[in-house]
């Protein structure tokens, strides 16, 4: 998810230092959701992770790609909890274990040929970010996005649509 959030937000801003902050930190959301939201929210929390963030001049909470996020003033970078996702937190966590099954680079810019195939309108929902564009390729990102073995290269938009 991570390489994908990166690139979306690279396709569609076209900054590489944010776009990792943003990659990083809608892994760390998206993890954190998926392990611990629903109970989270189901003991008593209205708002989840949200509600834990302390409001602070430093932070503002913005809408990107149809989701909301904390970014820091300062650095524009995107924040869960206190602590800013950097581009070298991306690095550390994201490019290096990519790095241990195939070249960063090739994952890279296979991710953003693969994101850019789609219209503005996919990228920028949420929603259909994760229905049209992520779950069709999470398994299987290697074979269907770097190799693009399956349809023979990347989907059409009409194709994905009957997915």
């Amino acid at each position: 998810m991570d390489i994908l959030e990166a690139a979306r937000y690279y396709v569609l801003y076209g900054d590489l230092d944010k776009a990792k902050s943003f990659g990083l930190n809608r892994a760390i959301f998206y993890a954190w959701a998926k392990y611990y939201g629903r109970e989270y929210v189901l003991k008593g929390s209205k708002t989840g992770i949200l509600s834990e963030i302390k409001k602070s001049e430093d932070k503002i909470s913005t809408e990107v790609a149809g989701e909301s996020v904390y970014q820091d003033v300062k650095t524009g970078y995107y924040i869960i909890g206190d602590k800013p996702q950097t581009p070298e937190d991306y690095d550390k966590e994201i490019k290096n274990k990519i790095e241990l099954v195939i070249p960063y680079d090739k994952a890279r810019d296979a991710a953003v040929k693969y994101i850019s195939s789609f219209p503005k309108s996919i990228l920028e929902n949420q929603r259909l970010f994760y229905e049209k564009v992520y779950v069709p390729v999470r398994d299987h990102f290697i074979e269907k996005v770097v190799n693009r073995k399956r349809f023979g290269g990347f989907p059409s938009l009409v194709t994905m649509l009957y997915i």
